[in-house]
């Protein structure tokens, strides 16, 4: 999974930004086929925003955002809220069963 990261209008450190990227690897438990992950750190008049994408082959995208005081409790909503998601959209497909298809003889 290749994760990419972005900050707007403010400073992120870089232990911030690689415990990023470590915490957003470890969803690939919830979906099997994530391909990419853009995460961007935006600092603006009300609080410090973090914003997730992931993007799944044949899935489309999961986003989540948050806004918080600081980037650490920002970064800490945004991926909880794409576990969330995550966990939903498993949680569907194993309940899916395909509609009984009726013989005409």
């Amino acid at each position: 999974m290749n994760v990419t990261v972005r900050t707007r209008h403010g400073y992120v450190p870089a232990s911030l930004k690689q415990e990023a990227q470590e915490r957003l690897r470890k969803l690939e438990r919830y979906e099997a086929r994530p391909t990419k992950v853009h995460l961007v750190f935006e600092e603006g008049n009300d609080g410090r925003r973090v914003e997730t994408r992931l993007v799944v082959t044949g899935g489309g995208a999961i986003v989540a955002s948050a806004v918080a005081p600081n980037f650490r409790d920002a970064l800490d909503h945004a991926i909880r809220r794409t576990e969330r998601q995550l966990k939903r959209k498993r949680e569907r497909s194993r309940e899916y069963t395909a509609p009984k298809v009726m013989s005409t003889s």
